[in-house]
């Protein structure tokens, strides 16, 4: 999934209102499309839905990535998921949405009403097996949030990323890839973090030699198990974690 990587080093932090910016870009005429039959499609930072909008029916995601949010009133935002092909938005029905989507990529949807969603059994299915995925997840943002170091959460954050539905196991010496959608604002606002920290870790990881991140984004995890390791997920090798130690170090002396 893709960083939007700047050549100076940090983004540029996206303004705490940015839900309030979004959403102006949202009613321009120039925004929803519809491109089928019951497909809409939203540009890229627009928003799908508002925190508190009355529900209008679920959304199946075609293609792209979504993120979740909710906004506190002071403008503090926390990132809940990260949405991509197959995701259900608004679902379990409620009279309104309990969080703001907002397009990281282009983004092409299938809206269901509330009859529709609750007539299909593929779409029962799918919610099922979402609401799982989602309990699952919600424990692992609990505890990176509660007991994970800056280094932890960005660590666990890009194998999270780089496993996302599935993919391959992580193994020694053997690469993994990725793309991020993400602003580093975004990431920030999903882990608990300040930008700056951010900027630096991943900034870290990349001298390191465990990650390369391009320009558009295309992400490399070089040294999958160091990150593991350095993550503190449990059964990650005794060399992985000499070299996490290692690269820890540095990381702290820096």
């Amino acid at each position: 999934m893709t960083i939007d990587v700047y050549s100076g080093g940090a983004y540029p932090r996206e303004p705490h209102d940015t839900d309030e910016r979004l959403q102006v870009k949202s009613n321009a005429p120039t925004g929803l499309r519809r491109t089928g039959i019951g497909i809409e499609r939203f540009e890229l930072q627009q928003l799908l839905f508002r925190q508190g909008q009355p529900q209008r029916g679920v959304l199946e995601i075609l293609e792209g990535t979504v993120i979740l949010s909710n906004t506190l009133a002071d403008g503090r935002r926390q990132v809940l998921e990260i949405c991509s092909d197959g995701a259900l938005l608004g679902a379990p029905l409620t009279p309104s949405y309990s969080e703001t989507a907002a397009a990281r990529t282009v983004v092409r949807v299938r809206r269901y009403s509330q009859r529709e969603f609750q007539a299909s059994e593929r779409l029962q299915e799918i919610a099922g097996r979402q609401l799982c995925r989602r309990i699952a997840g919600m424990h692992e943002l609990a505890l990176l949030l509660g007991r994970k170091t800056a280094t932890e959460r960005i660590a666990s954050f890009l194998l999270t990323l780089a496993n996302r539905d599935g993919g391959p196991a992580i193994r020694h010496d053997e690469p993994l890839t990725a793309r991020l959608h993400l602003t580093q604002a975004d990431i920030a606002d999903h882990l608990g973090l300040s930008i700056e920290t951010v900027c630096r870790e991943l900034s870290r990881l990349k001298r390191d030699r465990l990650i390369e991140l391009t320009r558009r984004g295309d992400l490399t995890l070089d040294k999958p198990e160091v990150l593991a390791a350095l993550a503190g997920m449990r059964g990650a090798a005794v060399g992985a974690r000499s070299g996490a130690s290692a690269a820890a170090s540095s990381l702290r002396c820096i």
